[in-house]
């Protein structure tokens, strides 16, 4: 039988040493640690797969978020394109209405130089007939 070291330990062909099993309390104590380990690498991957879960959440939100801000930013661009056409189209509405007035102005005078034009022209074609024709080389 070979001699076993005193510190519990077996050296094997390598020359590395492997701890000795013990038995009675030391071994119900690895196994319980085992347990315990067990317990928290299940705990620790629950974990680890709640925040992936949790990741996905989040970069899906954050997509959701972006896309609507975009959205947002899209219809204020749109809003603002509107008031500056409403307040062009206002500024129009405006200054034609000015030149409706004017226009009704202009066409109350034509109306009223129509009236007199037939006598214009009367008067115009009788001083003609009385000066009579008269040519370039008379004029001189």
């Amino acid at each position: 039988m070979p001699a076993v070291p005193m510190n519990g330990q077996n050296e094997t062909a390598e020359g590395a040493r492997e701890p000795q099993a013990f038995s009675g309390n030391g071994h119900s104590a690895l196994r319980e640690a085992n347990d315990q380990l067990a317990e928290a690498n299940a705990k620790l991957k629950a974990v680890t797969e709640h925040v992936d879960e949790l990741k996905e959440k989040l970069a899906k939100l954050t997509h959701d978020f972006e896309v609507a801000n975009a959205s947002k930013q899209e219809a204020m661009d749109a809003v603002d394109q509107g008031e500056r056409k409403l307040n062009l189209a206002q500024r129009l509405a405006t200054a034609l209405s000015s030149e409706n007035e004017r226009w009704g102005e202009n066409v109350q005078t034509l109306r009223r130089d129509a009236k007199l034009l037939t006598g214009d022209v009367l008067l115009a074609s009788a001083f003609i007939s009385y000066a009579g024709y008269v040519c370039s080389s008379n004029s001189l």
